[in-house]
């Protein structure tokens, strides 16, 4: 009689040395917060409805991304138990209208931070496009002055236990690169 909530916890574990740290962290997250009335089913017990009425009830919750992921490790951790379900409706996906900084606003952005801790950071977020964790994960060994490049191959993120940790990787290999700065 295996329940959701320990299906899930011992997919997460046997994933644990070739899935990347914020991947676990989110399959927890799911563990934790989605799908409360499944997780203490017999996973064999549970049926296409009532997938589906966990779903629409987090659709009214979270973003329709969020539950698509969320549903993701759900019928990812039930295939690996030999149960396929299928019918299931997601809430649409919205797309995203992403709205770019102006260059008055960069210009006033950056006046803001001038001075402050994050000064540095937000440059590079802006004028390299670096993420958070890459900015984070930089370290004197990734700086090479006299060519004015930075390497960006590691990442500084949360793990599963939302404890921040340095990772000798990237989100992905094509992030992996050289960035010349100005």
């Amino acid at each position: 009689k295996l329940t959701l909530d320990t299906a899930i916890s011992e997919y997460i574990q046997i994933r644990e040395n070739t899935h990347s740290p914020s991947t676990l962290r989110g399959y927890e997250i799911v563990r934790k917060t989605r799908f409360p009335e499944l997780m203490q089913r017999e996973i064999h017990s549970i049926k296409r409805r009532d997938i589906q009425q966990a779903v629409d009830k987090a659709a009214a919750k979270y973003s329709p991304k969020t539950v698509a992921n969320s549903y993701g490790v759900l019928t990812a951790v039930l295939e690996d138990y030999g149960i396929k379900i299928d019918g299931v409706k997601l809430p649409q996906r919205q797309k995203r209208h992403v709205q770019y900084l102006s260059a008055s606003e960069i210009a006033t952005l950056i006046d803001a931070a001038r001075g402050d801790s994050c000064e540095l950071p937000i440059v590079m977020a802006l004028w390299l496009g670096l993420r958070r964790s890459e900015i984070a994960g930089l370290c004197w060994d990734c700086v090479d002055l006299n060519a004015k490049t930075i390497e960006i191959r590691r990442t500084y993120i949360q793990d599963k236990n939302n404890n921040y940790i340095l990772r000798e990787a990237t989100k992905t290999t094509a992030s992996q690169r050289t960035i010349k700065c100005p």
